[in-house]
């Protein structure tokens, strides 16, 4: 799995040119929404107790937890929250897509289908190393971005 670093960075990637704060950050919180939803229960709980939040990995349950989490905003806002929330989770989901995974946890058709269509392009721990990258990355990036809006 790709880790919450990169999960977050790619979203910001996509979206920090065209995004306004708020929706940047509900863009993130997206990104990061499949492994909180999933992975944080399996930390707290024995993984066997936790085998029930594992479909909130699947787009299915990723639909079902963005329009519950959707509800907490403003009637005006409620779509684009959504929206925001589904894409950020579509990039986290993307990313998982790529790797390969011994276990094949993702089951992208769930509940019709449990195939575990994983590219397999690399291995799941083959992001770490790039965190300090990345991270360096992002940093030129808003500090050129906020370079640039101050000049006349």
């Amino acid at each position: 799995m790709p880790d919450l670093v990169t999960h977050t960075t790619a979203a910001w990637v996509c979206g920090r040119a065209w995004l306004p704060r708020p929706g940047l950050l509900l863009l993130l919180f997206g990104a990061q929404l499949p492994d909180l939803a999933t992975r944080v229960p399996a930390i707290l709980l024995d993984h066997a107790q936790a085998r029930w939040v594992l479909p909130l990995h699947t787009p299915v349950g990723l639909l079902l937890l963005c329009l519950l989490l959707a509800q907490a905003f403003t009637v005006t806002w409620r779509r684009r929250a959504f929206a925001l929330l589904m894409a950020g989770s579509g990039t986290h989901l993307l990313l998982d897509a790529m790797q390969e995974n011994l276990r094949g946890s993702y089951h992208w058709f769930f509940p019709f289908s449990f195939w575990n269509g994983q590219l397999g392009w690399f291995a799941i721990e083959a992001a770490v190393p790039t965190i300090p990258v990345q991270l360096a990355v992002v940093g030129v990036v808003e500090f050129m971005l906020r370079r640039r809006r101050r000049e006349p």
